[in-house]
């Protein structure tokens, strides 16, 4: 080999290793994708379809999500399949405080990563929301997720309906920009579908705020206003 070949060789190293890193970067990445899709099809199963996730099941999804987010920690759609993972296991947990509320924490952290990666997530901000409010921290990262998610998703169902049991549960410690949020929610779902916010309001009963304190002209609300 004359020296101008070993020449052209030995600079063609770098570029060879980046491409191959690269490409091995991509296999990964393709490979935590794929894990994810089984654990999310799972996951809408239990969550969405009302099938029950046994434990082996669970063990085997959270090693799945595991392995994919240490493929790609920057995914916020892995962190918040994670944190859906978790707080599916916390609702589930009975006779067990301690350990419910650790899988809390766990779908929180989660579901904060997910924020930081996708601020503009209603459903994100919504479901830090729930986990906070199940774990009694009705602090200013609270009325925070209750004002993003009213921000960035006032025409989703779902959206409202998080919003609002997190906000009714919690009316007590809101202040007047949060509340209105609340409100806003409410008038929102009965302009979106008011049957629908019937049936929802009536498994409110119990955390109902009272019409003179919500102060909305709404029948399925407020039917004397």
């Amino acid at each position: 080999m004359n020296v101008a070949i070993l020449r052209r060789c030995l600079i063609a190293l770098p570029a060879l290793a980046l491409l191959l890193g690269v490409a091995v970067k991509a296999a990964a990445v393709g490979a935590a994708d794929y894990n994810a899709r089984e654990a999310r099809y799972r996951l809408d199963q239990a969550i969405l379809g009302g099938k029950a996730m046994d434990e082996v099941t669970w063990e085997h999804m959270r090693a799945l999500l595991e392995t994919s987010l240490a493929a790609d920690p920057g995914n916020a759609t892995f962190n918040e399949d994670l944190a859906n993972l978790h707080f599916l296991r916390a609702a589930g947990t009975r006779g067990n405080a301690q350990q419910s509320r650790t899988h809390y924490e766990i779908a929180l952290r989660q579901y904060l990563r997910a924020s930081y990666l996708r601020p503009t997530s209603a459903y994100t901000h919504a479901s830090i929301a729930t986990v906070k409010l199940r774990l009694g921290q009705f602090d200013p990262d609270f009325s925070a997720a209750l004002l993003l998610a009213s921000k960035y998703g006032p025409w989703e169902p779902l959206v409202q309906e998080q919003v609002m049991a997190a906000g009714f549960r919690a009316w007590g410690a809101l202040q007047e920009p949060v509340r209105e949020a609340v409100r806003g929610n409410l008038r929102r779902a009965h302009e979106l579908n008011a049957k629908r916010l019937g049936q929802f309001l009536a498994a409110q009963k119990t955390a109902f705020p009272g019409c003179a304190q919500l102060q909305v002209s709404i029948p399925e609300a407020c039917p004397s206003r």
